[in-house]
């Protein structure tokens, strides 16, 4: 069964001409990304290591993260598709092209960076307040990574 071309098959066409690329080709790794005004867009499939013909779509931005079987189902924990044979391989990557098509992109358009980035320390005057505290009442030197060994 020769995953990578099923996905040049079935899914590369689609996902290019929404303006995915290939960035890796593995033997159990395929990572397309996409370069938007807010950033970088990665849709990354891959097969386990773990189970047996299992395989997943993950969806990420350098901001959010989600799986195609969080937007299918909205299971957490759940986030591999199986599969038996070459015949349902091929329908199992046809349903996370469909999850990419009617959830996976509305998700980038939902799930992008802020506008506006946080500021560099953006704590609480009494949040800050109470750490300097801390840090002065247990002599801790926050440039000493030893000091907040116990």
């Amino acid at each position: 069964m020769r995953i990578s071309k099923l996905i040049d098959n079935i899914m590369a066409d689609y996902l290019h001409e929404n303006g995915f690329d290939y960035e890796e080709r593995f033997s159990h790794r395929w990572l397309f990304t996409r370069n938007t005004q807010k950033g970088k867009e990665y849709i990354e499939i891959d097969k386990s290591n773990l189970y047996q013909n299992a395989i997943r779509a993950s969806f990420y931005n350098g901001y959010s993260e989600t799986t195609a079987m969080y937007l299918l189902e909205g299971n957490l924990i759940k986030e591999w598709f199986f599969y038996h044979d070459e015949p349902s391989l091929c329908e199992t990557l046809k349903l996370i092209l469909s999850i990419i098509m009617n959830q996976g992109l509305a998700w980038f358009e939902h799930n992008s960076s802020p506008e506006e980035s946080l500021p560099e320390n953006y704590l609480s005057d009494d949040l800050k307040a109470s750490a300097l505290h801390f840090i002065k009442n247990h002599s801790l030197s926050y440039t000493d990574y030893k000091s907040l060994v116990l």
